[in-house]
């Protein structure tokens, strides 16, 4: 979902998975990743959210962020950032983005189960609660032999909108700045959540 823009990751910020992406980096002093490695990453990541976080009409009680922004080359997109996050918290001197794994050398396989923001269709009051989630499954490899497996799971920063308050209008864009809101901050967190548990899991390339 090309849908998180502007977003600034407690470890890095790097292309969004939203509207006009931007970049950047931030928050530098964050634990490194150690060992440094000598070969280069690689890094694929599988799109596996189902079909209602990225449908344009709606077929439940949620508006999900896949209706509002473009969802296309999202793997792509995270497959990148992690790709950063690995060098820049010096994991290893390279990281490189693969659609297939190699057979040797350090690998990183994230199968992305979810990734959106939602927002009930037909609240139950005029408040309107908005909630998202990051999450999957992370399977590090050696020469094509899985060394860890783990799964990583963030929520987003929830975001509020009463449209009682507001008017009709005017709710329509916070609701959408909300989705936006908050689809990046599930993103930031789900970053952060997998750094640290990569923290404890990458010396394992080195064994």
């Amino acid at each position: 979902m090309r849908l998180l823009t502007n977003y600034v990751l407690v470890l890095l910020c790097v292309t969004g998975c939203v509207v006009t992406p931007r970049s950047g980096t931030r928050h530098s002093s964050l634990a490194s990743l150690a060992p440094k490695l000598d070969s280069a990453v690689a890094v694929a990541v599988r799109d596996n959210r189902p079909l209602v976080e990225k449908e344009k009409n709606p077929s439940t009680g949620y508006l999900y962020s896949g209706a509002l922004f473009a969802v296309e080359g999202n793997e792509k997109t995270v497959a990148t950032d992690l790709c950063n996050l690995i060098t820049q918290y010096e994991g290893a001197r390279k990281a490189y983005v693969t659609p297939e794994l190699p057979t040797q050398g350090p690998a990183l396989l994230f199968e992305m189960n979810h990734w959106y923001s939602r927002a009930p269709l037909k609240p139950d009051t005029s408040v309107i609660v908005v909630t998202g989630e990051f999450s999957g499954v992370i399977t590090l490899y050696r020469d094509a032999k899985i060394i860890a497996t783990f799964t990583t799971s963030a929520e987003g920063n929830s975001g509020i909108v009463d449209s009682l308050a507001i008017g009709k209008k005017d709710s329509s864009n916070m609701i959408w700045n909300a989705m936006l809101n908050t689809a990046n901050s599930a993103l930031q967190n789900g970053y952060s959540k997998l750094h640290s548990q990569l923290l404890g899991h990458w010396h394992l390339f080195a064994e």
